[in-house]
C-alpha cells in the first residue's frame, strides 16, 4: 500500500514540476518568449478550464455533493488533482 502512495506522490510531483517548468519556460525564455502572440491568441480558456471542473465534481469519489472528513477535509485538493488530470 505504501509503495502505490509513494509511486503517486512522485508522479504527481513529477508532473507538477514538468507542468511549472515548462510555464517558466514558455514565460520567460527568451528564445521562446518571443514566439507567443498575445493579439492573436484568441483561445477562451474559461471553455477549458469550467468543464474539466465540473466532471472533477461531479466524478469525485465521494459524489457530487457528499463531503468526507474522515481523510482530514482534504476533498478540495483531491477535486483539484483531478482537474488537472484531465
Amino acid at each position: 500500500m505504501h509503495a502505490h502512495l509513494s509511486y503517486n506522490t512522485l508522479m504527481k510531483i513529477v508532473f507538477l514540476v514538468a507542468t511549472f517548468g515548462i510555464v517558466y519556460l514558455m514565460r520567460y525564455d527568451k528564445v521562446i518568449k518571443v514566439t507567443y502572440d498575445r493579439e492573436s491568441d484568441t483561445f477562451k480558456h474559461l471553455f477549458l478550464v469550467a468543464p474539466c471542473l465540473l466532471l472533477a465534481v461531479i466524478f469525485h469519489n465521494d459524489g457530487l455533493l457528499e463531503v468526507s472528513y474522515d481523510r482530514g477535509g482534504k476533498q478540495g485538493t483531491e477535486i483539484c488533482w483531478i482537474v488537472t488530470s484531465l
